[in-house]
């Protein structure tokens, strides 16, 4: 019973996750930029200061949609002393930066 309760409740919105994954992904390539990154003035960057290609946006947010948990305690357990939060900017070599 709850589990048909849940398979229904996941399929019904399955193409919203999914699209607000595809939004977010491309502002991040695009912009560098989710709305909320907007708001609190910080931003996506290349170590080497350059844009994030929209691969590199497709593979970091999905760590952050499908793999959160998994992606924070490897991230921290293994390259947090590198400066990396989660293992999916470390293995795109991507950084938070504050925007002045």
């Amino acid at each position: 019973m709850a589990g048909e309760v849940i398979y229904r409740l996941v399929s019904a919105y399955a193409h919203v996750f999914f699209a607000v994954y595809i939004f977010m992904t491309a502002l991040e390539a695009y912009k560098g930029q989710t709305p909320g990154k907007y708001l609190k003035k910080i931003r996506v960057i290349k170590t080497n200061g350059g844009k994030i290609s929209l691969l590199e946006s497709a593979i970091r947010n999905g760590g952050k949609f499908f793999l959160l948990l998994l992606d924070v305690i490897i991230g921290l357990l293994f390259f947090s002393k590198k400066g990396y939060l989660r293992f999916f900017d470390y293995y795109i070599e991507a950084v938070i930066e504050k925007m002045s």
